[in-house]
């Protein structure tokens, strides 16, 4: 077995590095068409496999075609210039035309959502001829009801989308030299695609085509094919990154968990407000956090206190309200995230005498968040939201959504479904 494609393997840092080089002046577009399109334009009034066979030599007779009234030749548009577009009706034909244009005697095998190829040609009388290969089917393999569309009308959508995804990579083939089998050309060519097909890009249309899960940094469906070259401790990385295609989130969180210093021995019940797993104590905004970043994925961010609060509730309660009587924030401890970078943040934070801790407010005062989304999670132990909305809105004049998530602190441990639940009715899980 070859194994010299080990010694190719990159980083996922190396990978997801790959660019074209802008040329600094653009030629007038769209371009003229290469030399070879016009022998294919031939082709009319004359069956696909006979035309390949007796005008272009090639062995398509050799192959036995599922479907032979379903291939087709037409022509594609774009600003590369006019270039062949061979259609098939199965996946066998696919592979099998594949094969033809590439001077092979056998098809090879392909994953099943794999349908479409910009192909430069390897058979002897039409090589390095340009084309597009298309294959009916649902794209990337997706069940019309996965998208809520009837079977016909997403086959009729799949065939848009492919036809302009393989025109972008012809695209960038021309006018910037370059075109490869890559996470970063191939989410350019489906954005491309789904406009074409539905008028807008949809980030979780795009985690189907992708076989992503929100918040999961593993791949069962097509990118992965694109990945084979990252090594493969690496390639979670790649995939995680990917997944977050509707823009990055961001959980700030602040609990007293992580901002006191609790003796030995502590448990749930005298340190109200934290929880206890196995043998580590966890703020209840902490959990809370938790589950809404396994959910939504992005990344995650601890609010610290440069000032310890007391072990005791009591005395963290009279701090507390110390603080907001002289409208003090404390001080905060180590490097804040950059929320310009993040389109989601959600806030988690326990409701303190009625409204928004003064720590969190300090945060949030860092920061020009005027028309910035922030979508505030409270935890409580019967007051619900309190003040702390009206408290947020003065702070920082971001936009909150019309409904706030409150967990009461008793259904802390079981909260996943409503989160869930309420990403959902949000549109972001």
């Amino acid at each position: 077995m070859d194994m010299s494609w080990l010694k190719q393997t990159q980083s996922a840092d190396e990978y997801l590095q790959h660019a074209y080089e802008i040329p600094a002046e653009l030629p007038v577009l769209p371009l003229t068409d290469e030399p070879f399109a016009a022998r294919w334009r031939e082709v009319q009034g004359r069956e696909v496999p006979d035309f390949l066979t007796e005008e272009l030599k090639l062995a398509a007779c050799d192959f036995v075609w599922q479907e032979k009234k379903s291939l087709s030749i037409s022509f594609a548009h774009t600003l590369g210039g006019t270039l062949p577009v061979i259609a098939t009706g199965c996946h066998e034909d696919f592979r099998a035309m594949e094969a033809v244009l590439n001077g092979r005697e056998q098809s090879r095998e392909l994953p099943p959502t794999v349908n479409a190829f910009t192909i430069e040609a390897r058979a002897e009388l039409v090589y390095r001829h340009r084309l597009l290969l298309l294959n009916r089917a649902p794209y990337s393999n997706i069940p019309a009801e996965a998208l809520g569309l009837s079977t016909e009308d997403w086959m009729e959508r799949s065939q848009r989308l492919r036809l302009r995804h393989e025109c972008v990579h012809y695209e960038t083939l021309r006018l910037l030299g370059g075109m490869r089998n890559h996470a970063m050309d191939e989410i350019l060519a489906d954005a491309l695609g789904q406009i074409a097909a539905f008028g807008n890009f949809d980030a979780d249309r795009q985690r189907l085509f992708f076989g992503l899960e929100k918040g999961r940094d593993t791949c069962i469906g097509r990118l992965s094919y694109y990945c084979q070259r990252v090594a493969l401790k690496e390639r979670p990385k790649v995939q995680g990154e990917k997944a977050q295609v509707s823009g990055r989130v961001l959980t700030v969180y602040f609990s007293r968990g992580g901002n006191t210093d609790f003796p030995p021995g502590v448990d749930a019940v005298s340190g109200a407000s934290i929880m206890k797993d196995k043998e580590t104590l966890i703020g209840n905004a902490e959990m809370i956090a938790a589950m809404i970043h396994d959910a939504a994925g992005g990344d995650i961010y601890a609010i610290h206190t440069k000032e310890k609060y007391p072990a005791d509730y009591g005395a963290t309660t009279r701090v507390g309200r110390k603080e907001l009587d002289e409208n003090l924030a404390p001080a905060l401890v180590g490097p804040l995230p950059e929320l310009a970078d993040y389109d989601v943040v959600f806030v988690v934070y326990p409701l303190w005498w009625h409204t928004l801790p003064m720590a969190v407010q300090g945060f949030l005062e860092h920061y020009d968040l005027h028309g910035k989304s922030i979508i505030p999670v409270v935890t409580h132990g019967g007051g619900g939201i309190g003040e702390s909305i009206e408290k947020i809105k003065e702070t920082t004049g971001a936009q909150l959504p019309a409904e706030i998530l409150d967990i009461y602190s008793s259904d802390i441990p079981s909260a996943r479904q409503d989160i869930a639940a309420y990403l959902k009715r949000m549109k972001l899980d």
